[in-house]
């Protein structure tokens, strides 16, 4: 049975490769000056600094899927949107307050609580504790 070319001969596992020519032309000595990489141009005088943003020292967040109820979530989006609207000016989009930052309130709020962590053993003592 006679072998049949498709894809030009190429299989599979040559994709990826970079393909090589079957002959190469007589390389002119131009030519090859053009293919070698160009040395970097180095600046005598060097360039300023970039400005640093003054901003505070941030901690490095991580994410965390919660579970809420519906009613949770709408009250977040709505306490959200109503601290959104108490201001009277535009806010710039990174200190607008949504319900990620209310989340990020209530757990600082949970750690400044005098309670003692070793004693809670469910929700339930949680919130006794929390006398929610």
């Amino acid at each position: 049975m006679a072998e049949k070319k498709r894809m030009g001969g190429m299989s599979l596992s040559s994709f990826g490769q970079t393909a090589t020519p079957k002959a190469e032309p007589a390389a002119t000595p131009k030519a090859k000056q053009e293919t070698e990489p160009k040395a970097k141009k180095t600046k005598t005088t060097k360039a300023a600094p970039k400005a640093k943003r003054k901003t505070k020292a941030k901690e490095k967040t991580a994410t965390l899927n919660i579970q809420v109820t519906r009613s949770q979530q709408r009250w977040l989006q709505d306490t959200a949107q109503d601290i959104r609207d108490n201001n009277a000016e535009p806010v710039p989009g990174p200190e607008r307050v949504y319900p990620v930052h209310l989340i990020q309130a209530a757990i600082d709020l949970l750690k400044t609580q005098d309670v003692s962590w070793d004693e809670i053993t469910d929700i339930e003592g949680l919130r006794d504790k929390l006398n929610i």
